[in-house]
């Protein structure tokens, strides 16, 4: 938690009772005569009084390794000294810092005058990130890293949000993905899915690759800052869907998701990850001979960290499909004969067109607005 502190110093008034004996009186009586009377400048005597105040200065929780402080001042400011977890130095505004260890830091800035000095200090937290991913088992097809500052990996190889693309941002209801520095797992940037009244979706989708490979790994990390609350009606819904894969009929007259990683609250108050399968239940499937609603599997969400989600899909219009699930390094469902899409034959001899997206999706979450972060997105042949 970060923590404001400000205090002020100023020099104690001298003592001027310097001669104290009974004996010396009379000579110390004749030497104040002679002698000018000292005045020290003070507060009390309308000396200026220096002030600080933090004007800049990083979260109180970020995963940011570097940091930078500015300072304002008044009271005409002689010299300022900066300390870092103790380490003094003296220092200008603004002061950066950087390739700093994760855990709780503390800064602290001093400025002095001649009769006072003033400190303001803040205490934040870094949030070590977990080791990279190994590098991908096959070839790399697609990375979405955001570092350009931007979403144009994500509708790569265009160089604008139009047109047929390879993917794109297509938020929904009160869904919104923007581009932060506040948090990062690799890098300066990652996304921010926000669901601004806890319903709708931000999504970000990609296709291109899917379209071109039968066999294809996607994955990406995950932080969700805190525990929600689903509010949705348990009878039509009550859904978080965070990673989907998505079909279109070849007339486009629907895309429906037909296989999603669905988040929900545990009984004892965390999160779980389930695999499902059930917007399209009106048809048969997974498996040849079944219908319905399905969830398989049933793994933890983790809470504050960086946790990864990924998953291997050979896509399938009839049951001859795969699909494999894997949170935070816990298998959560690894599914085989399965259908994974609708007939759709524009693009591909399997006669799939199929759509992966990571998103922040509901009909409804509680603590608003309900933010979480993605970033190093790929797609690779396995």
């Amino acid at each position: 938690m970060n923590l404001f502190a400000v205090r002020r110093s100023c020099a104690p008034p001298i003592n001027t009772s310097i001669f104290a004996t009974a004996r010396k009186r009379a000579i110390a009586l004749a030497l104040i005569a002679t002698i000018p009377v000292l005045v020290l400048p003070s507060a009390a005597q309308g000396r200026p009084v220096p002030t600080v105040s933090l004007e800049s200065f990083p979260a109180a929780v970020t995963t940011s390794t570097s940091a930078t402080f500015a300072w304002t001042t008044t009271g005409g400011s002689t010299s300022s000294e900066c300390t870092l977890d103790g380490v003094t130095a003296s220092c200008d505004s603004p002061r950066v810092y950087s390739g700093l260890a994760g855990g709780s830091h503390t800064f602290g800035v001093t400025v002095t005058n001649a009769s006072c000095s003033a400190t303001a200090s803040y205490a934040w937290t870094i949030i070590a990130l977990p080791p990279p991913p190994p590098p991908p088992g096959g070839s790399l097809l697609w990375t979405g890293d955001v570092e350009e500052g931007g979403l144009m990996d994500w509708y790569a190889p265009s160089l604008t949000a139009i047109g047929d693309y390879g993917g794109g941002e297509y938020d929904s209801g009160g869904g919104i993905t923007s581009i932060t520095s506040t948090m990062a797992h690799g890098g300066a940037y990652s996304q921010k899915m926000s669901l601004i009244t806890g319903v709708g979706g931000a999504r970000m989708f990609r296709w291109r690759e899917l379209r071109a490979n039968r066999t294809v790994r996607q994955s990406t990390w995950m932080y969700i800052p805190r525990t929600y609350t689903l509010t949705g009606d348990p009878a039509t819904g009550k859904y978080w869907i965070l990673f989907e894969f998505k079909s279109r009929l070849a007339d486009g007259s629907n895309n429906w998701p037909f296989w999603y990683v669905n988040a929900y609250n545990r009984a004892d108050g965390s999160l779980g990850a389930k695999l499902s399968w059930g917007y399209q239940a009106k048809l048969e499937g997974p498996h040849k001979g079944e219908t319905g609603w399905r969830n398989y599997g049933d793994v933890a969400i983790p809470v504050g960290r960086w946790f990864q989600i990924s998953t291997t899909l050979t896509q399938s219009k009839d049951f001859d499909g795969a699909v494999d699930v894997t949170v935070d390094g816990q298998q959560l469902a690894s599914l085989t004969g399965v259908r994974t899409g609708q007939p759709n034959c524009n693009y591909n001899a399997w006669c799939v067109e199929q759509h992966w997206a990571v998103t922040n999706y509901s009909d409804g979450i509680a603590k608003t607005p309900a933010d979480i972060y993605t970033d190093d997105a790929e797609v690779a042949l396995p």
